[in-house]
């Protein structure tokens, strides 16, 4: 409350003095400004008396008279006697200053300054009071009038109701589950990705499966044969003596054998196998085995220790060649393969060591080109039972295939004498040779020299015609070890054999006895051979089918009439244009 200004000060005083007595107090005493009574009129301090005007009403709340007015300075309250109470914040809302900055609110307020609404009972769960019986729920969760009722944005379904803010309670016997009770409940869970889609409704497409909880696999088709479906698409065939999809297709305990196929439980069917019995295991042979034979596959006898071989063991082994003989060929009983119209004989093929063993022959140590002993594998060959004769060239020479020897006539010549026309032809070089082995007039057809090891193989024979260590066994002749005689070969060994009539060659195959282990005659002795081969440095390693070196000079084998060394390793080298009295022709033949 502000002061009282001078002027009004002034006022009063006149209004007092007019009054004719100055008391203000209740008892009418004048007063100093601090209250106490005095006798000073003039109010100087004088001591004389004070002009003082007096207060209407007495001064409440500890207020004072103040030139007439009351000062209610510091008492929290106002007005002309201090008895207005003051409140710094205005009551609100209908509120009564009742004592200094105290209100008296007006019914449904509260507060200080009555600011405060009432809602009758509290707002629940965080919810505010903002005006007279209304509550803000923003926020809580809630709604209502005291943000008693719980709010899901989602409406409960299926029976469901709101029991909290955004929880459905969707009942204990509920059949539906989830935040708004939409999610049906199985009471057998749905298995093997079966979903649940009705209260205890499973669905169960695409699982495989069926039932009310998808756990009955489903199979295509019916499982047969009392098979059992285990799972989806796979039927459990266990003990029916039938697999597959659907136990369909029949098993045999025992694999039916060689492509028999099983047509029902434990049951092959062997046709068309060339194999018969219960899991085709007995080979069938339409033709019977001969001569011991073993039927051992379809159509397939087993020939082993019977001798023979072919199909049917119908052909028999040639001696210890182990071999049958080519067709064409005769078995002889010295058990070499021939044939005779052609004359040749049949060398299989086989290993045997070439050149010379020095520890078994010494006649060769002192030829160095005959060394070393190697081992050489050839393929199956025909060669000519004898040296070619006189009257076998002469054919081809009027063939026109074939040009005239150097020297047709003389002593040794064999060419035109007729008492030598089955002696073989001599005084031929190595391309006349060549010319007459490739001539197809022959009747074995066109052949070709033969190559060095070639040679040497048919006279000696091959590791299967030794019986023991083949290259300790081999023959140092193509007879075996005897020195010649001329009743073996036609040498010089001790003398001429065929001196007599000027005669000198023998007539081809004139010495049986001399025969080399496949047949062939004259290996050894009457003229040497022309082979196909340069001559050349052996090796010590083990070759194939070898054909000597590129060049060189040519060699000529076994031995000739006028020779006393007949060794089936012997080499005689000659030049291309040579053609001389003990050098003749013998030709080969690939086998087919």
């Amino acid at each position: 409350m502000s002061r009282i200004s001078g002027g009004v000060r002034a006022a009063l005083a006149v209004f007092a003095a007019v009054l004719a007595l100055g008391a203000c107090g209740a008892d009418n005493t004048t007063q100093d400004q601090d209250g106490t009574a005095t006798g000073d009129a003039t109010g100087d301090g004088s001591g004389g008396p004070d002009v003082q005007l007096p207060c209407a009403t007495a001064c409440e709340h500890g207020g004072f008279c103040l030139d007439g007015v009351c000062d209610c300075t510091g008492t929290g309250y106002r007005g002309a006697s201090c008895a207005e109470p003051v409140c710094t914040d205005p009551c609100l809302n209908g509120g009564t200053c009742t004592a200094p900055d105290t209100c008296s609110c007006a019914a449904n307020y509260s507060g200080d300054a009555c600011e405060t609404p009432s809602c009758g009972a509290p707002c629940e769960h965080g919810g505010t009071c903002v005006a007279v019986g209304v509550c803000a729920c923003e926020g809580t969760g809630y709604t209502g009038t005291h943000c008693e009722t719980p709010v899901c944005t989602t409406p409960c379904q299926n029976g469901g109701f709101c029991a909290g803010p955004e929880t459905c309670d969707c009942g204990d016997d509920a059949a539906y589950e989830g935040a708004a009770c939409t999610v049906p409940i199985c009471g057998a869970t749905c298995k093997n990705g079966g979903a649940c889609v009705a209260p205890d409704t499973c669905d169960c497409t695409g699982t495989g499966y069926t039932g009310d909880s998808c756990t009955v696999p489903i199979c295509p088709g019916e499982c047969l044969h009392g098979g059992v479906c285990s799972a989806p698409n796979t039927c459990d065939c266990d003990g029916t003596g039938y697999t597959g999809d659907r136990c369909q297709t029949p098993t045999c305990e025992t694999p039916c054998q060689h492509g028999g196929t099983c047509t029902a439980a434990n049951t092959c069917d062997c046709s068309a196998t060339g194999w018969s019995g219960s899991l085709c295991q007995n080979p069938v042979c339409l033709s019977t085995c001969q001569n011991g034979g073993v039927c051992v596959g379809p159509e397939t006898c087993d020939c082993a220790g019977t001798g023979y071989v072919g199909d049917v063991c119908e052909r028999p082994l040639c001696g210890v060649l182990g071999v049958p003989c080519p067709d064409g060929f005769t078995c002889t009983g010295r058990g070499t393969c021939e044939r005779g119209p052609t004359g040749e004989v049949f060398v299989p093929a086989g290993t045997f060591w070439m050149g010379c063993n020095s520890a078994l022959d010494a006649s060769c140590t002192g030829f160095a080109t005959e060394s070393p002993q190697h081992e050489v594998t050839l393929s199956g060959y025909f060669i000519d039972r004898t040296e070619v004769t006189a009257a076998n060239y002469k054919l081809c020479v009027v063939a026109g295939q074939c040009t005239t020897p150097v020297t047709v006539n003389g002593a040794y010549a064999t060419f035109e004498p007729l008492a030598k026309q089955q002696h073989p032809v001599n005084f031929v070089s190595f391309a006349q040779a060549q010319d007459y082995c490739a001539w197809t007039g022959k009747a074995a057809g066109a052949q070709r020299l033969c190559t060095e090891a070639e040679w040497e193989r048919a006279a000696r024979g091959g590791c299967e015609t030794i019986s023991g260590e083949c290259r300790t066994g081999e023959r140092r002749f193509p007879w075996g070890a005897t020195a010649p005689t001329c009743s073996l070969a036609n040498t010089s060994n001790g003398g001429y054999c065929y001196v007599t009539d000027n005669q000198w060659t023998a007539a081809v195959g004139a010495t049986p006895a001399g025969a080399s282990p496949y047949g062939a005659l004259d290996m050894a002795g009457n003229v040497f051979e022309w082979v196909a081969d340069w001559s050349g440095t052996y090796s010590a390693d083990p070759v194939t089918d070898p054909t000597g070196p590129a060049s060189g000079q040519h060699v000529a084998r076994g031995g000739a009439f006028d020779q006393s060394d007949a060794r089936a390793s012997r080499r005689l080298f000659a030049t291309s244009s040579q053609s001389l009295h003990n050098i003749g022709i013998r030709c080969c033949r690939d086998a087919e």
